[in-house]
């Protein structure tokens, strides 16, 4: 049985770039460096643009406030841009010469982290309000003649530019998250198609075990019996009994040790051919040994795939079994096994009248449910039950197409070369 391979690495998890993974790692670092630089160049603009001392605090105010709503963005970025687009707002009343200022480049990044944080839906209508604010603070600028509507236009596109970046950044981190859980999901797929295959190979070499213990054991049980019943009257022969039983748990201990090798996924298992259709009269002459009238009718020209003939093997087998087990007294078994338009076609009939009430077994076995398994597998069905005129019987359909199986195993023909009478 294979091993189960081992994934390389943690499927939910997508490698970014270099740059991205340092700047997730000191992003505190990064925010305060990105305000420092800001709010240092907003001081040195501050006293040029405030006319008094009450202007000045309450522009130091509204400045701080957006250093703060910049370093809290992560918490509650909704909450965090409503904050600093008031406090833009309400900048603007200040002085005509204080509209904008250097710490106003904030806003521009704070629709940049909403854009990549939260859907359009949110983060376009505040996109377009701090546009429409850029236009607003900039009249009394040009008014003023301190700029040119080149320079808010700029700022605009600025805006919208940071609002696309986010978007496109929160697409990618989409897309990679989609991309992990694909990826997860296909090797979860793998894992479990590899378990469904491994408990079908073990419920399969589970099917091959009970079959070789119960065919074994069965005819040991029966041959031992014999032995037992003559050993006083003919030594001889129970003696030649004996060695059977131990030549038939011998074989039945060799192909338990084969199965028992695949189920521990040993890489040296003992090999040895699987029966099939070819070995049934031998089958059937052993369980004439053991004293049950049992009678083979099969054509000789009927060569089976190993897979089909395997399952046409076991079939007779565990009917054989069951015939001996529970028929009681039988006077013919018949194994029938033949071609049919539908299939192949296997029976097991006996004409027993079954064991006495007392002597059956109360808890039932596995032998019907391991022959359905069986044939289920071939997409066939069985039938099992007792027969109108007396006796238990057990049919078994295996579709196959025997022109199918051989157009698939035959080699292409060459074709054959076309010679002239010249030639010829």
């Amino acid at each position: 049985m294979e091993h189960r391979p081992e994934p390389s690495s943690s499927p939910g998890k997508v490698s970014a770039p270099w740059p991205q993974r340092w700047l997730e790692r000191h992003r505190r670092a990064v925010d305060l460096t990105v305000l420092a630089l800001i709010l240092g160049y907003n001081q040195l603009a501050l006293p040029l643009t405030a006319a008094s001392t009450t202007q000045l605090w309450l522009l130091e105010a509204v400045s701080a406030g957006l250093g703060l709503c910049w370093l809290l963005r992560h918490h509650s970025p909704t909450i965090a841009f409503a904050v600093a687009i008031l406090l833009a707002w309400a900048q603007l009343p200040v002085g005509p010469g204080s509209s904008v200022l250097p710490v106003d480049l904030l806003l521009a990044l704070l629709v940049h982290h909403l854009a990549a944080a939260r859907r359009s839906a949110i983060s376009l209508p505040c996109a377009a309000l701090v546009s429409t604010w850029v236009i607003a603070a900039f009249i009394p600028v040009l008014r003023m003649g301190y700029s040119r509507l080149s320079l808010p236009a700029l700022c605009v596109v600025a805006v919208l530019w940071a609002w696309t970046a986010g978007v496109l950044k929160r697409t990618r981190r989409a897309h990679l998250a989609a991309l992990a859980r694909s990826t997860e999901y296909r090797l979860r797929e793998a894992e479990l198609r590899h378990e469904q295959a491994e408990r079908q190979e073990r419920s399969r070499i589970a099917r091959e075990i009970h079959d070789i213990v119960s065919h074994g054991l069965g005819v040991m049980v029966v041959v031992a019996d014999g032995a037992a019943a003559t050993a006083a009257s003919d030594p001889d022969r129970a003696a030649v009994a004996m060695r059977r039983v131990r030549d038939t748990g011998r074989e039945a201990l060799g192909d338990m040790r084969r199965m028992l090798a695949i189920l521990r996924g040993e890489d040296e298992v003992p090999h040895a051919p699987q029966p099939g259709e070819r070995d049934l009269a031998e089958l059937v002459a052993e369980a004439r040994g053991t004293g049950l009238p049992a009678r083979l009718e099969m054509p000789d020209t009927l060569h089976l795939p190993a897979g089909i003939g395997l399952t046409v093997y076991r079939i007779v087998q565990e009917g054989l079994a069951n015939a001996r087990r529970h028929a009681g007294t039988v006077s013919s078994v018949e194994v029938r096994v033949r071609r049919e338009p539908a299939g192949i076609v296997v029976e097991v009939l006996d004409d027993g009248g079954g064991l006495p009430a007392e002597t059956v077994p109360t808890v039932p076995g596995h032998g019907l449910t391991g022959m359905r398994e069986r044939v289920a597998s071939h997409r066939g069905t069985l039938e099992a039950g007792p027969r109108d005129e007396g006796g238990f019987r057990l049919r078994a359909v295996l579709p196959w197409e025997e022109r199918s199986e051989q157009e698939s195993t035959e080699p292409p023909k060459s074709p054959k070369p076309e010679t002239t009478e010249e030639g010829a």
